[in-house]
């Protein structure tokens, strides 16, 4: 071996060594953490809007960042039946939970000592679902009135008296999604 062919292979070598105890590359600042796979977004049948906590409100639409479009369905008390949960909010605000007192659709914190933020979450599915997709029917354990949608209101959420037919009070989530929660 000549001298530049036995300096060359010291060189990638000693470079293999360096690139190996080198961390791994961090995410660009800003860039997305990854989803927890049990995330969804919650998507109207009818508008095909999605559910979003925007400055702490709950809107309808799906157009700002991603971390606001994203929810939970977790179980609120140990024993309690499947279908009991709580809509949480995966973005800033963890301890954030969908509710109503009949009026409106607001949040507040998961654990208040009433059952505002507990919710009845059932299959539902009046109109077909997209492709992967599974409806639901989101019913307040409390005041028995359902997240619906409408367009007469730019398609504001808000409570009214449950449904068995209407397509403005289902919810889509991935069905993957679904699969796991129940």
């Amino acid at each position: 071996m000549s001298r530049i062919t036995r300096a060359g292979a010291a060189l990638a070598v000693l470079f293999g060594i360096l690139f190996s105890l080198a961390p791994a590359a961090s995410a660009a600042p800003g860039a997305a953490r990854a989803l927890d796979p049990s995330w969804a977004m919650i998507k109207n049948q009818q508008s095909g809007l999605c559910i979003r906590l925007q400055d702490a409100k709950v809107i309808s639409d799906c157009f700002g960042p991603q971390s606001e479009m994203y929810w939970i369905f977790t179980h609120p008390v140990a024993g309690a039946p499947t279908e009991y949960r709580h809509i949480k909010a995966a973005s800033w605000a963890p301890d954030t939970c969908v509710a109503t007192d009949r009026t409106v659709i607001n949040t507040v914190g998961c654990y208040t000592p009433t059952l505002n933020p507990m919710w009845v979450v059932v299959r539902y599915e009046p109109a077909a679902p997209p492709a992967g997709m599974v409806g639901l029917r989101m019913e307040n354990l409390n005041t028995r009135v359902c997240l619906d949608t409408r367009s007469a209101n730019n398609w504001q959420i808000y409570p009214n008296a449950c449904s068995q037919t209407s397509a403005s009070q289902q919810w889509n989530i991935p069905l993957d999604v679904y699969n796991r929660l129940f």
